[in-house]
């Protein structure tokens, strides 16, 4: 029979009080629980909720604690994917994927589709490690703390968050379900490449780190957006969920185009998001190893 059980009951039986939940299920207080620890013993991640016979055959306990076995399997495989694919989306896409058994085939599995595509770094961050911050303890905590903050913004946004290289962030908006129309990926884009760039002025006001407060001009980020086909999914020997393509590539040579503060948007960008008013002059480019020039318009704030 199916019980609605509250939150609050399921946090307490987590954490050994078991009263409320036995009372819900019709249990009586000889029922027995048994802990699902973590790999190391030190952390209860689950419970196991018993009501057994009084006189139960060595048969029956063996069935049981290899039914307690598989559980704890259970609950450590799920565990060890929510934390994988937590680290791409967020906690709710990833619920809405586990709910199917075949995620990965209908989610995750490598497929073209047009994706909209930031890349972002930190304008002069050489000169911002060597003579501003200095020690390697405080760029490690600048970078983890303007991360986190950006990573954050990409998923308010409804992104996706691609991976790191030194201090340049990709991000993808679209995947994993592809149920948006491109302006409104774009929308979502562009949004949070404004609110990066707003909360890395925010790092350099707040009291974390002195030395930026210091500095004569702000802190800026240079952006560069496209809204072009990828081959997306997850890839590669650590399955990380990723994107190739020429146009992959062009949003990396147009991120370098960027000044500070500068989000330039590739054309296709532009016509996807479908309001024009938005951008500014078009611009052409042209950069090493790319045949035909890249062009571009800026986002305007």
């Amino acid at each position: 029979e199916e019980v609605s059980v509250d939150a609050s009951v399921w946090n307490a039986f987590l954490q050994g009080r078991a009263g409320t939940l036995r009372q819900l299920c019709g249990f009586h207080d000889d029922a027995q629980e048994v802990a699902i620890l973590s790999a190391d013993g030190s952390v209860v991640v689950g419970r196991l909720l018993m009501q057994l016979p009084r006189d139960i055959t060595p048969f029956e306990s063996d069935l049981i604690e290899r039914f307690t076995d598989y559980v704890r399997l259970r609950v450590f495989d799920f565990n060890k994917e929510w934390k994988r694919l937590t680290r791409h989306f967020t906690q709710s896409a990833v619920r809405t994927m586990l709910q199917r058994e075949d995620y990965m085939g209908a989610h995750l599995s490598a497929r073209e589709r047009k994706v909209a595509i930031m890349f972002c770094d930190i304008s002069g961050f050489t000169h911002l490690s060597e003579q501003v911050l200095v020690e390697p303890s405080k760029i490690a905590q600048f970078i983890d703390m303007w991360s986190a903050r950006a990573v954050a913004s990409i998923w308010e946004h409804g992104g996706v968050f691609d991976k790191m290289v030194g201090d340049c962030l990709i991000s993808l908006w679209g995947p994993p379900f592809f149920d948006e129309s491109p302006q409104r990926v774009c929308e979502r884009a562009a949004r949070a490449a404004r609110q990066i760039q707003r909360d890395t002025l925010a790092i350099q006001r707040g009291d974390a780190f002195p030395q930026l407060a210091q500095l004569e001009a702000d802190i800026g980020v240079a952006t560069g957006l496209h809204y072009c086909p990828l081959f997306v999914g997850m890839i590669g020997p650590d399955e990380g969920y990723t994107g190739f393509s020429s146009g992959m590539n062009n949003t990396a040579r147009l991120q370098g185009l960027a000044h500070q503060h500068e989000i330039l948007c590739m054309q296709e960008f532009v016509t996807a998001y479908g309001d024009p008013s938005h951008f500014g002059d078009s611009r052409q480019a042209v950069v090493k190893n790319v045949q035909e020039p890249l062009c571009f318009r800026p986002l305007l704030e």
